[in-house]
């Protein structure tokens, strides 16, 4: 339990530096529909977070809050596959690295730095998805 609440601090961690990193960013459609992705399962990261630290809270809820961890896992692991798709595909087409780029104040290194980050997000996602199967013992009703 303990390493399933970690994961997602660092979900939630991983997820605020994507969001910092895009604060003025402005571009195509299907990009600000990564930045949709990347905002969506944040507070329900936190929720989660929260509900798990104050267990009395998860007797007063009217929901099962394992039901709820896994409908949000399967939906974050959806929106962040449709990010880690599109927005290295619309970002980096036709857009090469700037020779005159210097580190971290080019638009290339942020779009660079958010491409990493949402691989990272993605793959904490899977494996927070995965280790919650296997903690509730319906690994197998879960694919």
């Amino acid at each position: 339990m303990a390493s399933l609440c970690f994961i997602k601090v660092l979900e939630a961690f991983v997820a605020c530096i994507i969001l910092i990193s895009l604060i003025s960013y402005v571009g195509q459609p299907a990009l600000l529909w990564c930045i949709v992705a990347y905002a969506v399962p944040l507070p329900l990261t936190l929720l989660t977070i929260i509900t798990n630290i104050l267990t009395k809270l998860k007797n007063c809820l009217p929901f099962s809050i394992d039901r709820f961890t896994m409908i949000f896992l399967v939906i974050s692991v959806l929106l962040y596959i449709s990010a880690a798709i599109l927005w290295p595909t619309y970002s980096f087409r036709g857009n090469p690295r700037p020779k005159d780029c210097p580190g971290n104040s080019c638009i290339w290194s942020i779009q660079f730095v958010v491409t990493i980050m949402t691989y990272v997000n993605l793959g904490l996602y899977v494996a927070d998805l995965v280790l919650t199967c296997l903690g509730q013992n319906i690994f197998l009703k879960c694919f």
